[in-house]
């Protein structure tokens, strides 16, 4: 599945996910390095920078083409 969301809107998900990391790993006093749910939303933060940064690359060849 692919969502079609704007920077801001990305950006505004990988915050949600580091409020999520930071509260979960409070409340479970488990380290990231083993908490099987924290592991899946550093996969997921660390997917979304790697979209991120392929769109902005994407966008500034537009730029410079004037596509």
């Amino acid at each position: 599945m692919q969502l079609d969301l704007i920077d801001n809107q990305w950006r505004d998900i990988q915050y949600a996910l580091c409020l999520a990391m930071s509260h979960t790993e409070k409340i479970t006093n488990i380290s990231v390095e083993e908490h099987p749910v924290l592991k899946k939303y550093i996969k997921i933060y660390d997917q979304i920078s790697e979209a991120r940064k392929k769109e902005k690359i994407n966008n500034s060849w537009k730029e410079v083409l004037n596509l």
